[in-house]
């Protein structure tokens, strides 16, 4: 399921507009050859932080690849389902929410833990919100960030698109 897609297509919460919309893959966060999916809307919003989060984590946002479609590639693969939910990323899909300090998206900060801690997560990709070139009050913006992570390196786009036609054929 497309994250970007689903994002915009959420309900907006009254008082919010929507600025600007970003979306990229490859390895975003930590190490490794993984494959992660992340979608960012820059919103301007009355609204305090809290209720934009309420919102956007009332719902459960489906990941981008659903699970009979990696119960196909298990079965391509010869895995047993088990294997391919523990190693193809049938995750939830993440969701944050946090004030936007600079035009430039570097670091997700405060990801929560179930332990209640939190830490500053770098990103290995950058995003640049580009509309917010020359703003220097940054009061009312935020950024709703959809995060799908934990697919291996070899389930990215062309490799899912041959998949796909080998089931049509």
């Amino acid at each position: 399921m497309n994250l970007a897609r689903q994002l915009s297509s959420f309900p907006l919460p009254a008082e919010t507009v929507v600025i600007e919309q970003q979306s990229v893959s490859g390895k975003i966060m930590g190490q490794g050859d993984g494959n992660d999916y992340l979608t960012v809307l820059l919103v301007k919003s009355s609204l305090a932080m809290e209720e934009l989060q309420e919102h956007y984590q009332s719902t459960s946002f489906k990941t981008v690849l659903a699970t009979d479609t990696i119960k196909k590639i298990a079965k391509t693969y010869g895995e047993t389902m088990a294997k391919a939910e523990n190693e193809y990323g049938i995750y939830p899909v993440e969701v944050y929410v946090n004030y936007v300090t600079e035009p430039e998206l570097k670091v997700v900060k405060d990801i929560p833990f179930p332990s209640g801690s939190t830490f500053d997560m770098p990103l290995n990709k950058y995003l640049l919100f580009k509309k917010l070139n020359g703003i220097e009050d940054f009061y009312n913006y935020y950024y709703i960030m959809l995060y799908d992570n934990g697919y291996p390196e070899f389930l990215d786009i062309s490799v899912l698109y041959a998949i796909v036609q080998s089931w049509i054929k």
